[in-house]
Order: C-alpha cells, then sequence, then structure tokens
C-alpha cells in the first residue's frame, strides 16, 4: 500500500490525522484489541458482579460485638482480587497500544501488516516496553509528589516513548531518552494533542457511563434490596467495549505525534525518500542456478 503522507503537523491536523488512522484500520483493531481486552474484560464483569451482590460482610459488622474476621476477610478476598484484575487491565491495555503501535508504524513506512503480526510483535517487545512504562510511572509519579508540575511535565516529555522503543528498538532506558529529546523543542504542541486526545477519551467514556447509569440504576435502586452486582457488570461490560475504541485511538495520537516530531526536527520524510530512491536503482540479482534461469519464480 501507499506510504501516508509525511509533513508538519498543527495540533488540529495531528489529531483528525489520528482519527482518520484509527478509523481506516477499525478492521484491524477491534480484533486486536479484543483478543487482549476481552477476557480480562470479563473476569472484571464476574468480579464485579460478585462484589456488586455480597454484601454479607456488612451484615455481620452490625452484630454486637462485630467479628473483625467475619467482617473484613471476604471484603479483603474481594479487593485482592480486584487490585490483580485491574493490574492485568493495565497490562493488556499496555499491550494493545503496543501492537497498534507497531501497526500504524508499518503503515507509515509503507508496509500493510495483519494485526496478529502486530500482536506477535507486541508481544515480542513487552518486556522493553512493560520496563520503559514502569520506569516512566515512577518518575511521573514522584514528579506529581512535587505540586504536580514536574510530572506532568515528565508525562508530556515520555508522551512517545513506546513509539521511539519499537520503530527504532532502542532500550527502556534509551526510549525514555529519546522521546525525552524529541518532545523538548516541541513540546507545548505535544502536550496540547495529549490534552486533547485525554479529552476526547474522556468524553466517550463519560457519555457511555451516563447512559449505562441512566438505564441500569433506576431498576437496581427501586428493589427492597438493591442488587448492585447486575448493574457492576453492565458497567464493567461496557468499559471494555469502549477500550476497545479508545486504546487503539490513543496509540494513533501517540504514533502520528511521533513521526510528526521526526518530519519536524529530523526532517524523516526525506530520508524515507532517498531509502525508497536507493531500493529503486539497485540492481536486480541475477538468477542463481539453472533451475530458473529467467527468474519467473523470483518475486
Amino acid at each position: 500500500m501507499d506510504r501516508i503522507e509525511l509533513r508538519p503537523l498543527t495540533i488540529g491536523e495531528t489529531l483528525d490525522a489520528s482519527f482518520k488512522l484509527f478509523t481506516a484500520n477499525l478492521r484491524k483493531l477491534l480484533p486486536l484489541a479484543a483478543v487482549v481486552l476481552v477476557p480480562i474484560g470479563i473476569l472484571q464483569l464476574v468480579l464485579n458482579a460478585r462484589i456488586g451482590s455480597d454484601f454479607s460482610f456488612l451484615e455481620s459488622a452490625l452484630t454486637e460485638p462485630p467479628d473483625p474476621t467475619v467482617v473484613f476477610a471476604p471484603l479483603g478476598r474481594l479487593l485482592g482480587l480486584g487490585i490483580a484484575t485491574a493490574l492485568l487491565s493495565l497490562l493488556g491495555t499496555l499491550l494493545v497500544q503496543a501492537a497498534a503501535i507497531r501497526l500504524y508504524a508499518d503503515l507509515y513506512q509503507g508496509r500493510d501488516t495483519s494485526w496478529q503480526d502486530s500482536l506477535t510483535f507486541g508481544i515480542s517487545r513487552f518486556g522493553p516496553v512493560l520496563a520503559a512504562s514502569i520506569l516512566s510511572a515512577l518518575g511521573i509519579g514522584v514528579g506529581l509528589l512535587f505540586y504536580l508540575i514536574p510530572g506532568m511535565w515528565l508525562y508530556v516529555s515520555w508522551w512517545v516513548v513506546v513509539p521511539a522503543l519499537l520503530v527504532e528498538r532502542l532500550g527502556p532506558a534509551q526510549a525514555l531518552g529519546r522521546s525525552f529529546d524529541l518532545v523538548r523543542r516541541r513540546f507545548w504542541p505535544t502536550a496540547g494533542v495529549a490534552a486533547l486526545a485525554f479529552l476526547i477519551v474522556y468524553v466517550v467514556q463519560q457519555i457511555v457511563g451516563t447512559i449505562v447509569s441512566v438505564a441500569v440504576l433506576p431498576t437496581t435502586l427501586v428493589q427492597p434490596v438493591p442488587d448492585f452486582g447486575p448493574a457492576l457488570a453492565v458497567t464493567s461490560a461496557a468499559q471494555t467495549i469502549v477500550n476497545l475504541f479508545t486504546v487503539p485511538f490513543l496509540a494513533a495520537a501517540v504514533t502520528v505525534t511521533y513521526f510528526d516530531l521526526r518530519v519536524r526536527l529530523e526532517a524523516y520524510d526525506l530520508e524515507l525518500m532517498a531509502e525508497e530512491l536507493r531500493d529503486d536503482d539497485a540492481p536486480s540479482e541475477p538468477p542463481s542456478g539453472d533451475d530458473d534461469p529467467f527468474g519467473l519464480d523470483r518475486p
């Protein structure tokens, strides 16, 4: 397929290009995200339904005197499972992001990759991606402790860590440095893209959440003894469906920003054009052996 046109983009054009890149590849992105996020979503659905329906420990808390073992043991187990599934969801989101970025990056470089190959590549590079994410999360977390601003500055500075790591085959620490170097010369436009991309995701999440709440909460609250299990299960299912779209969209915004930075600061478009010219001018290899003297079997 033809390579995506590379040219400097404004903030609005970056978001528009991200949305077009995302929608144009939706048939690949949905199965890629679903194969990872849906099983995790089902686990969360079951757990949330269990939490919402089991309030037996509250009855024990009202007894005189309350038994701490009876009261807190079930709650502790549920909270432990909740934390475990939340971590699993974060890992799944990170994997989908990495695989989607690989798919987008291949399109920028003129390669049409299947979602299966993108997911396989994401799995093969998941260790470095996870390490870079942990390092950035630690740095951002420490920065947020100092009046929020250092953490926000680091978050924007490391906005393109994953595409730098995947496209340039860098290590985790190198990718952090590479992202920092690219973004520092275009900090505020990058911050604008990141803020608007997350605002779009937030609005979508709020709209879906409001619709689900209006649909399920009234029937739950009118019950003599409210059972929040079904409501929480429906909410989990809706959140999983939203994630199938929002995670690849954010990956598109990150990827478009990365390539825009390289086009602006490093003339990446000219570099790719030079590579194409070298490939076109390279002489074809002569046939080897006598089995195929005219090269009919070679691509």
